[in-house]
């Protein structure tokens, strides 16, 4: 193998390797801070925090956000803290629950 194949056979080893994510908190923001595509959701637009085992969340591997505006929720997992930890901690920071509430959920304005 050249030199040339090696570095890039490395690079490619380190890509790969480095893919850790940072959760954080904002008083406004979660911020998923990773290499690539970091992601930032408005505590305003969080409308349920579960884990990928519904209403289990010491069962749980990840953490799934759903988002105002979003098809799909957004699944968040590989964290040094697990998912037991971070659902209740992600639900009382936005104010949610496990799911989306529906319309009969909803009180109406005064």
């Amino acid at each position: 193998m050249s030199l040339s194949g090696l570095l890039i056979v490395m690079a490619v080893v380190l890509a790969v390797v480095d893919l850790r994510a940072a959760l954080v908190l904002t008083d406004d923001a979660l911020l998923l801070e990773r290499r690539w595509r970091p992601l930032r959701v408005p505590r305003e637009a969080v409308r349920a925090v579960d884990g990928n085992i519904h209403g289990r969340p010491s069962w749980s591997e990840s953490v799934v956000v759903t988002v105002a505006g979003r098809d799909r929720p957004i699944r968040l997992g590989g964290f040094d803290v697990h998912a037991r930890v971070l659902i209740p901690r992600l639900q009382e920071w936005a104010g949610v629950g496990d799911a989306v509430p529906g319309p009969e959920d909803v009180a109406p304005p005064r």
